[in-house]
């Protein structure tokens, strides 16, 4: 991880806290987009991921209706944003953004 373990550990419990019921952290950000894309998952949260490990999913999950925030001054190539359903999305990111 760019952040450390305890940051992690402080953005998953401050979601828990907020009504997420369960968490993912797979080492594939691009095929847990594709979920998302799919509509088997409801948002994602990445930080310090790689472009070439997110940029495919991303643009899968924004083309199949998905809202993007990205937290950085790089929009396109930016390691850090939250992903999810329109319905959900205003919501993770002001649970999120303090933590970032």
């Amino acid at each position: 991880y760019r952040y450390p373990r305890s940051k992690v550990d402080s953005i998953q419990a401050t979601v828990h806290q907020a009504g997420v019921v369960r968490m993912m952290a797979n080492w594939s950000p691009a095929y847990e987009l594709c979920l998302l894309a799919h509509g088997k998952t409801d948002g994602k949260i990445v930080i310090g991921s790689e472009i070439y490990d997110f940029l495919a999913g991303q643009l899968i999950a924004q083309e199949a209706g998905a809202i993007v925030t990205n937290f950085g001054k790089d929009t396109d190539k930016n390691a850090t944003f939250v992903i999810s359903t329109p319905g959900i999305h205003d919501e993770l990111v002001k649970v999120v953004r303090p933590l970032l």
